[in-house]
């Protein structure tokens, strides 16, 4: 949780700078957080018991990361 909270704070605070630069994209830190709430609220929309592991395929390297954090 530690491990979290530090990175949401990260994230939050470098806001428009470059987090993820690939051959399709450049995408900033606040849009990588922008995506990552994203990806947890359908997750939390499901409505899973607590602590259920779920499976994520993505095909991009910045969706990939974004269901990471």
């Amino acid at each position: 949780m530690i491990f979290q909270h530090e990175l949401i704070k990260s994230l939050k605070r470098h806001g428009d700078k470059t987090a993820i630069e690939s051959d399709k994209n450049i995408i900033s830190y606040s849009e990588l957080l922008r995506r990552a709430n994203k990806i947890t609220s359908f997750i939390l929309r499901q409505e899973l018991p607590m602590e259920t592991r779920v499976g994520v395929c993505m095909n991009d390297v910045p969706d990939i990361i974004c269901a990471i954090i």
